[in-house]
């Protein structure tokens, strides 16, 4: 779940320091939703998750003038899979 998105950025031009504050959504999706599964013994695991929602509102608007357009191939994070070691 996404509650905010913002950016700030300081920078010199002319000789003048500035600063600038920028909130939007970025495109992005507020809400993610997907399934993980886990198998492992003791604190050795195995995952792989797996979103089912688009990670940007709109993936098939084009991204930019050198790019394609975004589709699920694009979508970055879909799924992730892994290995976990924990120490308790």
């Amino acid at each position: 779940l996404k509650l905010t998105a913002h950016t700030k950025l300081h920078y010199e031009e002319d000789g003048v320091r500035r600063k600038e504050k920028l909130q939007s959504n970025f495109d992005l999706q507020d809400f993610r939703y997907g399934y993980q599964i886990r198998v492992g013994w003791k604190s050795f695991q195995f995952y792989y998750k797996r979103y089912l929602s688009d990670f940007y509102r709109n993936p098939q608007q084009k991204v930019s003038k050198d790019l394609q357009p975004r589709d699920r191939f694009f979508n970055p994070s879909v799924s992730t899979f892994g290995i976990n070691f924990t120490g308790f």
